[in-house]
């Protein structure tokens, strides 16, 4: 009883701006049209250039199949899976600047999860620099290696470490390390899962995603995201059923059957309205910076704007909106 009404008010709290689950779930349907429309172009590309590949790109379902299971997706060893993502971390970290006026001064490190944990954490986490250890470190699930694809991992990197997570979060801790414990301790998913997914976007521009696979790796990480649209609103509100859920989630995405259940176990029964943070908070980015962009011509300065957006640590984006729009002000008097 009252579960409609309670599961609004989440979808309001994890957003800090109005969307209702309609209007959500619809843009989840338009964004996997879109992405998927991508997917469909990169992997003709693959077919045509030949290769083991081709057979493999007639449809996305025995393409996907293709990088569940080839070798050369399927990571050997844990310690596979941290050299990739450390590789393609050192690759980026050089053109940081390109983006971003002020960079985090603390390390950060990939590391295996504790094997005792990975049985009930999809993916992992990432903890953020303390008194006990200074760096930030994202840990990854490392068992059930061959249930995993190596495929996005170019993505994930981005997402956790820099300009993502890591990149975020230990600049906060720098930026608002003598201001009021409010300030500090505030958390907001949509922005903090909004800006991993914006950040591991921005990469492109920065010269990521070179490889067609890397690339095509990343559209995959944003058709799962849109899929979260799609399934938490679905599954909460609009009656679908749990193998509905699981059928989705299935289709669009390469996750294997066992992070396939654990996922829509999370949506429907863990946090509900939590999963929608990601993209729409990505998407909030984005069309901020594309407001940005067309007040101020070639006067925008994405380090500049980057600034704005960081420079007090998270926000509901309502009031980042009104920082966005105060600054652009600014910008268009002095000019």
């Amino acid at each position: 009883p009252g579960g409609e009404a309670h599961y609004r008010r989440l979808v309001r709290a994890s957003l800090t701006f109005d969307r209702t689950p309609e209007q959500i779930h619809e843009l989840g349907l338009r964004e996997i049209a879109r992405i998927t429309a991508e997917l469909d172009s990169i992997r003709q590309t693959l077919g045509n250039a030949g290769g083991e590949a081709a057979e493999h790109t007639r449809t996305q379902e025995a393409f996907h199949r293709y990088l569940r299971t080839a070798p050369r997706f399927v990571p050997a060893s844990p310690d596979v899976m941290r050299d990739k993502m450390l590789g393609h971390l050192a690759t980026l970290r050089p053109r940081l600047g390109e983006q971003f006026a002020d960079l985090a001064r603390a390390p950060y490190d990939v590391r295996r999860l504790d094997p005792a944990l990975e049985a009930g954490m999809t993916y992992g986490y990432y903890r953020q620099p303390s008194a006990a250890d200074s760096t930030g470190v994202y840990f990854f699930n490392g068992g059930q290696l061959a249930q995993k694809t190596t495929v996005w991992f170019e993505g994930l990197a981005y997402h956790e470490i820099h300009p993502g997570h890591h990149f975020h979060l230990a600049l906060v801790q720098e930026v608002l390390a003598n201001k009021h414990p409010l300030r500090r301790n505030y958390a907001s998913t949509a922005y903090t899962e909004g800006w991993g997914e914006y950040a591991a976007a921005l990469a492109e521009l920065m010269g990521g995603y070179r490889d067609p696979y890397d690339r095509y790796g990343r559209r995959i990480m944003e058709l799962y995201s849109a899929a979260r649209l799609v399934l938490d609103t679905g599954l909460n509100l609009l009656g679908w059923s749990h193998e509905r859920g699981l059928a989705y989630l299935r289709a669009n995405s390469v996750i294997s059957d066992a992070e396939v259940a654990s996922e829509v176990l999370r949506y429907c029964c863990d946090i509900p309205g939590q999963a929608l943070g990601y993209r729409m908070g990505m998407l909030t980015f984005q069309r901020l910076r594309t407001r940005a962009e067309q007040a101020l011509g070639p006067r925008f300065d994405p380090r500049a704007f980057h600034r704005v957006i960081l420079a007090d640590g998270p926000l509901p984006f309502f009031a980042l909106e009104q920082r966005v729009d105060a600054w652009l002000a600014q910008q268009q008097g002095a000019r």
